[in-house]
């Protein structure tokens, strides 16, 4: 019995392992993106920002993760989420930042293959 429990926690230990690695792996592949991608919780705040989207919405000194998506997002940007996701989310919105640049904003709702709730946050230079 005992040596068929530690065989369990060991295969356990080993599927937490790969998880780890994957979702490091993930982490990786979103930051690599030339789009702006923001993950937003079901409550609005932002749990991940990539290096584009900084770039896009955050001034050096703002952060983004950890906040209101309502308070980070410029006006036009914020009136484009706020209109796709009453929207259901099947277009893409065009909305200027504050640069004077035009992005393609799209909001996709998360959960269709996980447990996760919340919205994804696209930008598109």
């Amino acid at each position: 019995m005992i040596q068929g429990l530690t065989l369990t926690v060991e295969a356990q230990e080993e599927d937490a392992e790969v998880r780890g690695q994957a979702l490091a792996i993930a982490r990786e592949i979103v930051e690599q993106l030339p789009v702006g991608v923001l993950g937003v919780a079901a409550d609005g705040m932002v749990v991940i920002a990539n290096q584009a989207a900084y770039s896009m919405l955050s001034p050096a000194d703002r952060a983004l993760v950890t906040h209101s998506v309502e308070d980070v997002l410029p006006p036009a940007v914020r009136e484009a989420y706020q209109s796709l996701c009453e929207n259901g989310n099947r277009e893409e919105r065009l909305a200027e930042l504050p640069s004077g640049k035009t992005v393609r904003t799209r909001v996709v709702a998360l959960g269709t293959h996980s447990n996760s709730e919340g919205r994804l946050l696209v930008l598109v230079p």
